[in-house]
């Protein structure tokens, strides 16, 4: 399995090489990032049609300005940020961050997190609590949740989507994780136990 390092540098590479104008790199970082950028869109503004036409603007302004780009130290973090001011700016309004639904912890597919879920009840009635105090969070501690454990963004990459410092995140994460456990009675390692069995 790669290391961060040597997959940092390849995605370098690949950036560099669309900059320059290559269409295979071009494609490649469409491919690899759509569904990401579709899930994610999704759930800042409801209307699948409205999110694919903005991954389509986004893309094709990627290409045009291309030579104007800079350099890029996670591609995918870089997208999401612009998706999030593309969408903003088109809805011309607050994101209304979208009540997460069966699919919450779906970011590459549209199965349900349930379909991942071993048969046990008990641990279905858990899940189904989680799902129901997520929804209960205010929206900027949805979307940093949502980004951090289904995203799988770090802290300075969420810092980059969200236009707010690090220290801003770590703060959302925390008052994200004593609001679930306030709402669940429960402790911090069972919440993040929970969140594995969504993902």
């Amino acid at each position: 399995m790669k290391d961060k390092r040597a997959i940092k540098s390849e995605e370098r590479v690949l950036w560099d090489t669309f900059r320059q104008g290559d269409q295979e790199a071009y494609a490649k970082i469409f491919r690899d990032n759509y569904y990401l950028l579709l899930n994610y869109g999704l759930k800042l503004q409801p209307s699948r049609e409205e999110v694919k036409e903005s991954i389509q603007i986004l893309f094709t302004n990627l290409w045009l300005k291309r030579d104007r780009i800079g350099e890029c130290t996670s591609i995918k973090s870089y997208l999401i940020a612009s998706l999030r001011r593309l969408i903003l700016r088109q809805t011309k309004k607050k994101i209304f961050f979208v009540e997460f639904e069966k699919d919450w912890g779906s970011v590459s597919s549209d199965n349900s997190p349930e379909a991942k879920l071993i048969t046990d009840q008990d641990e279905k009635e858990r899940v189904q609590r989680l799902q129901k105090a997520i929804r209960q969070l205010p929206q900027r501690q949805k979307e940093a949740i949502y980004l951090k454990y289904f995203g799988d963004h770090s802290f300075s990459e969420i810092s980059s989507v969200m236009g707010i410092s690090s220290r801003a995140v770590y703060k959302l994460i925390y008052k994200a994780l004593a609001n679930l456990e306030s709402l669940l009675t429960s402790k911090h390692n069972d919440i993040l136990s929970l969140f594995s069995l969504l993902i």
